[in-house]
């Protein structure tokens, strides 16, 4: 994961600072994904499950721990669109959706590829339009495997 700039740390710090309500250097875990949607950071659902079982041993969160939270779903977020980004390369028609023989040649090709196993699992997990998926939702699969 890459070091947040300075800039980043700022908004986060600003976000906390935000929901910190009683200014004692905690927010209450409940108000964890508030503060991260605040900043523009949109953490899915099962993110947000993630995060809360690793904090759920406390009702409170420390700066820290927050910073620490806010720039995983950030940097999680940019790897993301620059999936997107990759994959509309290859969508011709501009519909937001890429032909499966593409996808699987491209994963196929990768310094480290799918295997076919692999690749089943995630055509099987996407929903498979005249044999187009969608890019946004090949994205969000290929993050979570």
């Amino acid at each position: 994961m890459s070091v947040p700039s300075s800039e980043q740390l700022a908004k986060y710090k600003q976000s906390f600072e935000e929901f910190d309500n009683d200014k004692d250097g905690f927010i209450e875990t409940s108000m964890v994904e508030r503060a991260l949607r605040s900043i523009g950071l949109n953490p899915t659902a099962d993110e947000m499950n993630d995060i809360m079982s690793d904090i759920s041993n406390s009702n409170k969160l420390s700066l820290n721990g927050y910073l620490y939270i806010a720039h995983h779903v950030g940097c999680y977020a940019n790897t993301e669109k620059q999936l997107i980004k990759a994959f509309t390369l290859f969508d011709r028609d501009g519909t937001g959706k890429v032909h499966k023989d593409v996808v699987k040649d491209i994963l196929g090709k990768i310094r480290r590829p799918l295997t076919e196993g692999q690749l089943d699992q995630l055509f099987q997990n996407l929903k498979i339009d005249n044999g187009f998926v969608d890019i946004k939702q090949l994205a969000k699969a290929l993050l979570s495997q």
